[in-house]
């Protein structure tokens, strides 16, 4: 899919296996006090390397069961999909403006939580092979680290974990109205 852009010629494409991952959705908390799982349902950009010229970072979301409840939306491509068995989507993860919807109405005729596989390819000229290392590195590490975040404020307990999740919402939607 990727390769049918980027010609193997000119450009290398490498797989980001720090942030490879099978995710399953749980339940939507759209509707609960500020946890960071909101942030899901605002427009909102994964990565943080937007900045960096001639070189992307490519999520490719693979749909692993029946998923007709949540959408993933592109507002800025006009484009809402489901990703369903077999189905692949793919966008750049610092530059693509997305979020996803739940639609109760089909939650029946979904199987009970919605189930993706998550890979990830970094890709950059040839000639630009350091910067491609190094934006590799740096998303690994932006991963982990603000996956740690997310992890320990997604049921905010202490006022801590209840800043943190603020924070990861207001600087997403900080983020958004400079970006877009």
């Amino acid at each position: 899919m990727l390769r049918s852009l980027f010609s193997t010629r000119h450009y290398s494409m490498d797989t980001v296996e720090g942030m490879n991952e099978i995710y399953i959705s749980g339940p939507s908390r759209k509707d609960e006090a500020v946890n960071s799982d909101h942030v899901f349902y605002s427009r909102h950009v994964d990565g943080t390397f937007a900045l960096v010229p001639f070189v992307s970072v490519y999520r490719c979301i693979v749909g692993m069961d029946k998923n007709l409840q949540t959408t993933t939306h592109f507002p800025l491509a006009n484009i809402n999909v489901n990703a369903c068995e077999g189905d692949v989507l793919a966008f750049d993860f610092n530059r693509e403006v997305h979020y996803i919807s739940c639609d109760e109405s089909k939650k029946e005729a979904s199987d009970k939580f919605p189930v993706v596989l998550k890979l990830h390819y970094c890709i950059y000229p040839r000639v630009l092979a350091s910067i491609g290392w190094l934006m590799n590195f740096l998303n690994v590490y932006y991963h982990v680290y603000s996956r740690a975040l997310f992890l320990k404020s997604i049921n905010p307990t202490s006022l801590y974990e209840q800043f943190v999740a603020w924070n990861i919402n207001f600087q997403t939607n900080l983020f958004d109205r400079i970006e877009t």
